[in-house]
């Protein structure tokens, strides 16, 4: 498996792939795979290619977000 950078929201509206609040209220509905990380898990990062992925998918994502505490 390829080294896959976390990406923000910020970032994921700069590649035109889903606006920033879009990308982090389906975070927190559980419909885009995600990635939470700092002391109190308040960070969300994304994977583009897996963001991409449900999005074609129609948004079903079967597994629980990753969790980084870091």
């Amino acid at each position: 498996m390829a080294h896959q950078r976390i990406i923000s929201a910020r970032e994921l509206e700069q590649l035109g792939i889903l606006k920033r609040r879009t990308a982090l209220r389906m975070a927190q509905l559980g419909l885009l795979p995600h990635i939470r990380f700092g002391a109190k898990l308040r960070g969300v990062g994304f994977i583009q290619d897996e963001v991409i992925q449900a999005l074609k998918n129609g948004f079903i994502v079967s597994h629980e977000s990753s969790k980084v505490v870091g």
